[in-house]
């Protein structure tokens, strides 16, 4: 009986060679084939991955002008920054701003002191950033990529 009992036992384990074989030449002409895939210092440093936004320079040129323009209470220019319909969403109702005219018309209410303030006080290290967006700290604006060109797309008061 024991001999039978061995026979099955060699038999898997010349199949498990020949697979295991199969499987390392397989993998060795894939590894020789394949290119090295080497990751650039722009991919480890752009924190703004996870947004969907691939350069970290655009989104700091776009945050300083943003910041800049609100600073400087320049209404039409935080009006070409925002993608519309923005949503502003205050005491659980979204209201959706349609157009630059409604934006530039509803500005004090959209952006109000503490959603100006939040955003001037913002620190760009300290941005939230997942795959909705890049946001302030505690939400107040969203801002993400559409066609391209880093936008507003949410304020919440």
């Amino acid at each position: 009986m024991k001999q039978r009992m061995y026979k099955p036992t060699i038999i898997l384990g010349a199949a498990l060679l020949s697979v295991s074989m199969g499987s390392q030449v397989s993998a060795q002409s894939a590894i020789h084939s394949a290119k090295p895939i080497v990751a650039s210092s722009a991919a480890v440093a752009n924190p703004y991955a996870n947004a969907g936004i691939d350069s970290p320079a655009q989104f700091h040129t776009f945050f300083n002008h943003l910041k800049y323009a609100v600073q400087h209470n320049n209404k039409k220019a935080v009006a070409t920054m925002v993608n519309y319909p923005l949503r502003m969403n205050s005491d659980g109702q979204t209201m959706k701003i349609k157009n630059k005219s409604q934006f530039i018309q509803k500005y004090n209410q959209i952006l109000t002191p503490e959603v100006r303030k939040a955003l001037l006080v913002q620190r760009e290290k300290n941005l939230i950033v997942n795959w909705q967006g890049v946001g302030l700290e505690r939400g107040a604006i969203w801002m993400g990529l559409f066609d391209g060109t880093i936008k507003i797309f949410a304020v919440n008061k």
